[in-house]
C-alpha cells in the first residue's frame, strides 16, 4: 500500500547527513532516460578538455531510479572513472540492512520504496558523492497513477511540481499539447523564486576572436549532444538479441512503455518497422500491469494491425513491490480478440515467458519480413534480461 508524505523517509534519514547536491527528475514518461542522460553528460564533463584546462576535479556522482531492471540494487549506480556502474551487491545489502534495522528499532513502518530510497541516499553519503541524480528538470507529464496524483493534467503537474525548491534552478519539458501543465509549473516556480532555465543553442559558427575556454565549452556541448543522441537506455526502445535463449539471430525491439503516452510513442517506432507500405507483420510478446487506470484496450489499440500476432505473458513477483501484479494473460488475449483487428495468432502463455519468446522466434523465422516486439511493462523487460543473463552463463 502506498501512503503519501515525507514523514517516514525523513525519520529514516534523520541521522544521515546529505551533503551532496541533488538533481531531481519528475514526470510521467522519460524520467529514467533523462536521469541516464544527465549521468552520461556528467561523465562527458569529467572526460572533457575544459575540465582539465580549468584544473577542476572530476565530479563524483550517482544515480537512483525506479523500478530496478534486473536486480533490486541495479537502480543505484555510481560513476567509476567515466562509466556508470551498479553498486556492488555486498555494499547494497550491508547498507540496506542498516536502514531496515533503523526502521525496525524506531518503529517507522516505512514502505519498501522508502527503504530503498533511504538505502540509495545512505550509499551516496557514504561514497562522498558530489551530485546525486534522483528520479522523482520536469519531463513530459501524462495521466498515470491518477489515484494518487489527481485526474487532470493540472492536478498531476501540481503534485510533480512539488520538487521545485526556493531559489533552486528549474528546467522542464515544453509540452505544447498541454499548456495547463506549463502554467502550473511556471506559477509554482515564480512563487518560490526558482529561476527557470529553458533550452538554448550555442551558435553554430564561432567568431574568430573566440577564446580557448569558449571553444572548449563548444566541444563539451557537442560531446554532450552526442551522448544524448547515442545513449541506449536498457528497456527503452532497446534492440536486443534472443540468440542465447532461442537461437534466433534477428534483431528484437524491447520497450517497457506501459501507459498511454509511452505506448503511442512506441506505436510510431513500430510503424517504422512495418515498412513504407506498412505491410510487415509484428509479433508482440506483451505483459500488462493490473492497474485501475491502465485499460488493456488502450494499450493494444495503438499497436495492433491486421496480420499481427500477440503472445500474452505475465511477469512474476517484483522484488520490493508486492503490490505490483500482472493482468492475466488470458484477459489480455480475450480483449485483443474482441478488438475487431484480424490477428494472425493470439495465445496466452501465463508466466512461461521463455516459451512465448521461443514461439515468437519460430514465427519470425517462418514469416519473412516480420519483427518481434516485446512490450507493455518494464517488469517484463527486466524478466527478459534475466532470462538472457541466465542463458549466457
Amino acid at each position: 500500500m502506498i501512503e503519501l508524505g515525507l514523514q517516514r523517509i525523513s525519520k529514516l534519514l534523520s541521522d544521515t547527513p546529505l551533503p551532496w547536491r541533488a538533481i531531481h527528475v519528475a514526470g510521467t514518461n522519460g524520467k529514467g532516460s533523462v536521469c541516464s542522460y544527465i549521468s552520461e553528460m556528467l561523465n562527458a564533463y569529467n572526460r572533457s578538455g575544459h575540465r582539465k584546462h580549468r584544473k577542476q576535479d572530476c565530479i563524483r556522482h550517482g544515480r537512483f531510479t525506479s523500478p530496478h531492471l534486473i536486480d533490486r540494487w541495479d537502480c543505484i549506480q555510481m560513476n567509476v572513472a567515466d562509466q556508470m556502474q551498479v553498486i556492488p551487491t555486498s555494499v547494497f545489502l550491508a547498507t540496506e540492512k542498516a536502514v531496515r534495522h533503523r526502521n525496525h528499532r524506531e518503529n517507522i513502518n516505512a514502505s519498501e520504496f522508502e527503504l530503498l530510497t533511504a538505502t540509495a541516499f545512505e550509499c551516496f553519503t557514504r561514497s562522498h558523492l558530489d551530485i546525486g541524480v534522483v528520479e522523482v528538470a520536469i519531463t513530459r507529464i501524462g495521466k498515470d497513477h491518477q489515484q494518487f496524483l489527481g485526474d487532470t493534467y493540472a492536478k498531476i503537474a501540481f503534485e510533480k511540481a512539488g520538487i521545485i525548491k526556493p531559489g533552486v534552478p528549474l528546467t522542464y519539458y515544453q509540452q505544447q499539447d498541454a499548456p495547463e501543465i506549463i502554467h502550473v509549473i511556471v506559477q509554482r516556480a515564480q512563487q518560490l523564486r526558482a529561476p527557470i532555465i529553458l533550452p538554448h543553442q550555442l551558435p553554430e559558427r564561432l567568431p574568430e576572436e573566440t577564446t580557448t575556454d569558449y571553444k572548449e565549452l563548444q566541444h563539451l556541448h557537442d560531446e554532450m549532444k552526442s551522448v544524448v543522441r547515442d545513449y541506449v537506455f536498457p528497456g527503452r526502445q532497446e534492440r536486443i538479441s534472443l540468440a542465447a535463449l532461442t537461437g534466433y539471430t534477428g534483431e528484437v525491439l524491447l520497450d517497457g512503455a506501459h501507459n498511454q503516452q509511452g505506448i503511442e510513442l512506441l506505436g510510431q517506432v513500430v510503424d517504422s518497422l512495418r515498412g513504407a507500405d506498412q505491410s510487415k507483420p509484428i509479433i508482440y510478446v506483451t505483459a500488462i500491469s493490473n492497474s485501475p487506470e491502465r485499460k488493456v484496450e488502450d494499450i493494444l489499440k495503438p499497436l495492433l494491425r491486421s496480420g499481427d500476432s500477440i503472445l500474452a505473458v505475465e511477469f512474476g513477483p517484483v522484488a520490493g513491490m508486492p503490490w505490483v501484479e500482472p493482468r492475466l494473460s488470458t484477459d489480455v488475449i480475450r480483449i485483443a480478440e474482441e478488438s475487431g483487428t484480424k490477428l494472425n495468432v493470439c495465445r496466452a502463455y501465463g508466466r512461461d515467458i521463455a516459451k512465448a519468446l521461443q514461439h515468437a522466434c519460430r514465427s519470425a523465422e517462418q514469416q519473412l519480413g516480420s519483427h518481434i516486439v516485446i512490450c507493455g511493462s518494464l517488469y517484463l523487460a527486466g524478466e527478459v534480461h534475466r532470462l538472457l543473463r541466465d542463458a549466457r552463463r
